[in-house]
């Protein structure tokens, strides 16, 4: 998985209004988790995850179970 396109296509996604499923967010953590690279780019995971929770907020959805565990 091309880490740096995965984020921008997710961050693209918020960015149009449309939330990404919990599955691919948590798939994203556990690459960046396994090619050692999770430390480095915590700032940005918690940035899109709180982009994506102000998404559901904004949209009065609740959010998906995946995206909790995330």
């Amino acid at each position: 998985m091309d880490l740096d396109k995965e984020l921008a296509d997710i961050q693209k996604m918020v960015s149009s209004g449309i939330v990404p499923s919990g599955s691919r967010l948590k798939e994203y953590l556990w690459a960046c988790y396994q090619k050692g690279e999770f430390d480095s780019r915590r700032d940005d995971i918690i940035i899109s995850l709180a982009e994506i929770c102000g998404l559901e907020e904004s949209l009065a959805k609740e959010s998906d179970p995946a995206l909790r565990e995330a």
